[in-house]
């Protein structure tokens, strides 16, 4: 059944919270405005990222391991746990805490893990990183004006046109959220502090569906990264293990990821193997 839902917030405690289907994350600067990627709730309250605005389809999915005893900022091996795909994914993050990349009707389910049941998330539950937003589709001004309960595009301001942003997705109870803010909002717009303890502007989105006794919210926050890499490029983290598994750094801990582009598809494809379907040439 539809949400019927016709308002575009609601406010609880101190704090505004977005209230749609499907959200639109976009940049905005002085010189044009793309999308990036989409964010939505399942009626079941799994939350799902897509990313289907970015020009290049040719990627690498991967269960990634963190080593024991790494120490950050770390590169991350793809390859041993990871397939080829020739399709831009979806991730969910389902509330028992199963995750994976999928793509109705395009790949197979095979790159997934265990993760956290959304109930008992805080803090940190991806990031998207980006390079080069002039290989993100455009969005038309007029575009804006059309925001509605179904499909609500939230725009990350900008004065110049970036070349790199990170986005980071925080999971809270609207309890725990209220907790944390101090004054009364009063707009869409939030200051939310990264895990660094470092304020940023964001969005509050509300998970219609999850409840299980309490209501539970997707804080966003857009940063500029200093970068002179000039090559099209888009990441993707989430899937992490417990925070006692990640912070406990004599052991391993694996996450989800992915990257695109990748230009030698076919090559790496015949070595670790792909998750595409394949097609039926009769």
């Amino acid at each position: 059944m539809q949400n019927k839902k016709t308002k575009t917030t609601i406010s609880v405690g101190n704090a505004i919270y977005l209230c749609a289907e499907r959200y639109v994350a976009a940049i905005v600067s002085s010189e044009s405005a793309h999308k990036i990627f989409q964010v939505f709730f399942s009626s079941d309250g799994s939350l799902h990222v897509t990313f289907p605005y970015f020009s290049f389809k040719k990627g690498l999915l991967s269960v990634a391991t963190i080593p024991a005893n790494s120490k950050c900022p770390m590169d991350l091996e793809l390859e041993p746990g990871g397939k080829v795909t020739t399709h831009l994914v979806k991730y969910s993050h389902h509330p028992d805490g199963h995750a994976h990349f999928s793509q109705d009707g395009k790949i197979y389910t095979t790159i997934k893990k265990k993760s956290v049941p959304l109930t008992q998330c805080s803090g940190h539950i991806f990031t998207v990183t980006i390079w080069n937003i002039d290989f993100f589709d455009r969005i038309e001004r007029e575009e804006f004006s059309k925001s509605t309960n179904k499909r609500k595009i939230i725009s990350f301001e900008i004065s110049h046109k970036p070349n790199a942003i990170k986005f980071v997705g925080m999971w809270y109870s609207i309890k725990e959220i209220n907790s944390r803010i101090t004054g009364k909002m009063t707009s869409e717009v939030c200051n939310l502090m990264s895990p660094e303890g470092k304020l940023y502007q964001g969005f509050l989105l509300s998970n219609p569906y999850l409840a299980n006794g309490n209501r539970f919210v997707l804080a966003i926050f857009a940063e500029e990264l200093n970068s002179e890499d000039k090559d099209p490029a888009l990441t993707f983290i989430g899937g992490f293990d417990p925070i006692e598994v990640v912070y406990e750094n004599s052991i391993d801990t694996t996450i989800l990821s992915l990257v695109y582009p990748i230009l030698n598809a076919e090559e790496l494809a015949k070595k670790i193997g792909s998750v595409d379907f394949i097609q039926d040439k009769k």
